[in-house]
Order: structure tokens, then C-alpha cells, then sequence
């Protein structure tokens, strides 16, 4: 069954292990493209923080913006697998099988619906989810080694956050058993392609921005009303939300801050800020996660979607036993 499973996936799987040996190039090249147009100094102390002592030269300052750019295409390019996976290995597998009435074939042999089932998992899940873990690990390197430069203390953003090693794998292996179901569902290549892709990114969207900012309480971090912008200890950090704190330094959003502005100015247009401080608006703040809560986010996400991975599975495969035994 084995091969079998791999005769009718090796298109596809090759397609995309040589999506991913380019990504892999592209991310080896500018790993030390980007250094040799620096000198060592400059690569020195610019890599260790983007503070004033780093001055690049303008050959250094290009490099860095192209390096970005760069980064932005690759970022994408990684998601873009794990989406890849789903349409093109996961969607089609079983649909394409009922579309044409193989599936009567095999399951007239001697081989069991669950065995057959988890032969064709096997043999995508496998691949793309370990491409997807060795993507996200070029990534890791490649952005690691240039330090500040490459922005590597921005991982817990959300661009960055989703193309590491447990977080992409975790996509992939998702998409790839999203893609089986829907196909087992809709039976119908392209329908299951587009559901999937469709239900796919509705779910990455959704935990993107409902769901991750609250694998943890956030932090309330406070500025005096006499300072601006953000310290280089704080780059590392994911700001989920601007506000003020108050005198006790729970923390007030902007709108309910906006609410007291506008009461204060109706009252007193000429006192509004010891209005608002008499309200106890004393600082700026924002909502954020440290910077040192990356790893734990990134097993959190993992976890979560394997465990959906897992129960799209294990309830097609309860499926398949129950309608053909």
C-alpha cells in the first residue's frame, strides 16, 4: 500500500520538495551573501543591537534593505508551503479516488479501509511535515546568524512567528489533514482544493489574531506621558494593544481614555490634563508579551494544531471503518 500511496503522490511530492530546495537556496545565498557587504565591525556591532553605535555605510544600508525584502518573500514563500501541502497532497488524495471510483478497487481487495487510509496519510504527512520542520530551521539559521541585522528579535511578531520550525510544521501537517477530510467530504478535486485552502487560512487567520494573543495574560507595560517610543530591551516584544495605565497601573484602553478626554475638555478645555490625571491617567502603556514567552507560544501553536491534525484524522479514519466494513 506504501507504494502504491507513493506512486500516485510522487508528482506532487516532488513538485513540492523542489518548491522547498529553493526556498532552502535562496536562504543559504543571502545567509552569506549579506555579511560580505559588510565589514566586520559594522557586522560586529549592528548584529548584536540596532542601537547608536551601529553606523553602517550606505553599501551596509542597502544590504540591509535588500536582506529585508528579501525576508518578506521568503516569509511568504514559507506559508505558501504549508498551504501548498493542503491543496496539492491533502485535497486531492481521497477526492480524486472517489472522482474516479478507484477507491472500489482497493477497498474490493484484501486490504482494510483503515489500513489503506493510513497509507495515504503516511505518505504525504510525513514528507511535507518534515520539509516544512527543515524550512523553518534554514529560516531559524539564516535569520539567527545576522543577529539584530536580520531582525531576529522580532520573532514573536507575527510574520516572523509563523515561519519557525514547530509553528510551520505544525501548518503543514494541519493543512495536509484538512485537505484529506474535505476531499473525503466533497469528493471532488477542485471544490476540495478551494474548501480546504478556504478553511485553511480561516483557521490560521483566526488564531493569528483571537486566539495566540491569549495563551498568556499580557503584561502591562508603562511609559511616562514625558517619554516616547520604546526602549532596545522592549524590541524583542509582541505589543497587542496601546492604552494608559492608571495610579494603580491597571491598564485603560485608548477608547475608554478618549471617553475621559472628551468629558475633561467639555468640562474644562483649559485643565484637561489635570482632569485626565485626576482620573488617574498617569502614564502611557501598552499590553504586550515578552519577548522570552517565543518558545512557549511557539509549543502552544504547535500543540493546538496537531491536536485538530489529529482529530480530522482519527475521525475520517472512524468514518471510513464505519461506512465500509
Amino acid at each position: 500500500m506504501i507504494w502504491l500511496a507513493w506512486r500516485q503522490q510522487r508528482l506532487a511530492l516532488l513538485a513540492l520538495g523542489g518548491y522547498a530546495l529553493v526556498a532552502i537556496a535562496v536562504m543559504v545565498y543571502h545567509r552569506f551573501a549579506m555579511p560580505a557587504q559588510l565589514t566586520d565591525e559594522e557586522l560586529r556591532l549592528c548584529a548584536e543591537s540596532l542601537t547608536a553605535s551601529c553606523r553602517l555605510s550606505e553599501s551596509g544600508w542597502n544590504a540591509a534593505s535588500a536582506f529585508r525584502e528579501t525576508a518578506e518573500g521568503v516569509r511568504f514563500g514559507l506559508i505558501g508551503f504549508a498551504a501548498l501541502a493542503g491543496l496539492f497532497l491533502g485535497a486531492p488524495a481521497l477526492a480524486r479516488e472517489w472522482e474516479q471510483h478507484t477507491h472500489l478497487l482497493v477497498l474490493s481487495q484484501q486490504v482494510g479501509p483503515r489500513r489503506w487510509f493510513a497509507a495515504k496519510v503516511a505518505v504525504i504527512a510525513v514528507p511535507a511535515t518534515l520539509g516544512a520542520a527543515l524550512l523553518g530551521a534554514t529560516y531559524l539559521w539564516w535569520t539567527s546568524g545576522l543577529g539584530a541585522l536580520a531582525g531576529s528579535y522580532e520573532r514573536l511578531q507575527v510574520r516572523r512567528f509563523e515561519v519557525h520550525p514547530l509553528a510551520l510544521a505544525s501548518y503543514t501537517l494541519f493543512a495536509v489533514a484538512l485537505g484529506i477530510v474535505v476531499g473525503l467530504a466533497v469528493r471532488r478535486v477542485v471544490p476540495a482544493m478551494a474548501l480546504t485552502l478556504a478553511v485553511w487560512a480561516g483557521a490560521l487567520y483566526s488564531v493569528r489574531w483571537f486566539v495566540r494573543p491569549h495563551y498568556q495574560t499580557p503584561v502591562v507595560s508603562t511609559t511616562p506621558l514625558t517619554e516616547a517610543g520604546q526602549t532596545p530591551a522592549d524590541r524583542g516584544r509582541w505589543t497587542i494593544g496601546h492604552g494608559y495605565a492608571d495610579r494603580t497601573g491597571d491598564f485603560v484602553d485608548v477608547d475608554t481614555a478618549l471617553e475621559i478626554e472628551r468629558a475633561c475638555r467639555a468640562a474644562s478645555t483649559d485643565q484637561v490634563g489635570q482632569c485626565m490625571a485626576g482620573h488617574g491617567l498617569v502614564k502611557r502603556a501598552a499590553l504586550v508579551h515578552p519577548g522570552d514567552r517565543f518558545w512557549l507560544f511557539q509549543g502552544i501553536e504547535a500543540t493546538l494544531f496537531t491536536v485538530l491534525s489529529a482529530a480530522l484524522v482519527i475521525g475520517a479514519m472512524w468514518w471510513l471503518r464505519k461506512r465500509f466494513r
